[in-house]
């Protein structure tokens, strides 16, 4: 289902475009001695069929027309551990994404996970509000694997130190971990949820993924 939306209510939205090849060393030391480092990569898939969705629109922004909106959308984004790329291969994630798959949950920092995770677990809001998510470009350029596939995705290497979290499956009081619980197989009693709280270093690129990675299409933002 979609909708047509006038240009004037559709809210503005604006990126900065990074080189990319883009990368960064931030941090070498351990933030907190709880903390847990993991290497990994942060992916945002959507459906090919939203990204052509978003050039049309732009083109229609272009000549003043209105903006036909999707109802639904996939756009979904999250940490995925080296080692699981490395043993499930990057086809397989991408398309098992939105799917009832995941072992451990990785929860990005910002003020209003950092308020849900302090009344969950009883941690100082504070030291959770110490952490510093990177600032990743959305750019254009959207990839696939070398395989046929429904997906296009955004991925950056990214290292960091974690807050470790056991969450019981059964607890729905927590909207953060309630929102996690969609994504983990419904036989899980329990699980690992991980905080975000400081990079080591990130890449736009992941250099050691290229081989399994091509450009789909370069689209810019509809503003």
């Amino acid at each position: 289902m979609r909708y047509l939306i006038p240009l004037l209510f559709l809210p503005v939205m604006c990126f900065t475009k990074a080189p990319k090849n883009a990368s960064r060393d931030i941090m070498d030391s351990k933030p907190f001695s709880d903390s847990v480092f993991i290497e990994g990569y942060y992916i945002r898939v959507l459906t090919k069929k939203e990204i052509n969705e978003q050039a049309k629109n732009r083109e229609r922004r272009l000549q003043s027309k209105s903006i036909v909106v999707p109802y639904e959308t996939l756009g979904i984004s999250s940490f995925v551990r080296k080692t699981e790329i490395e043993k499930k291969g990057l086809y397989s994630v991408v398309e098992n994404f939105s799917k009832r798959t995941r072992t451990e949950a990785f929860i990005e920092c910002d003020k209003y996970n950092a308020e849900s995770i302090s009344e969950a677990f009883g941690i100082e809001k504070a030291k959770l509000l110490t952490c510093e998510w990177p600032r990743l470009s959305s750019g254009d350029s959207y990839y696939t694997t070398n395989r046929k596939s429904n997906y296009c995705f955004k991925i950056y290497s990214l290292s960091g130190w974690f807050l470790k979290l056991r969450v019981d499956t059964d607890d729905k009081r927590n909207a953060v971990t309630n929102k996690q619980l969609k994504l983990i197989p419904l036989n899980k009693t329990e699980f690992d949820m991980y905080y975000f709280m400081h990079a080591k270093s990130y890449s736009s690129l992941p250099s050691e993924l290229r081989d399994s990675i091509r450009l789909w299409k370069e689209v810019k933002p509809i503003f």
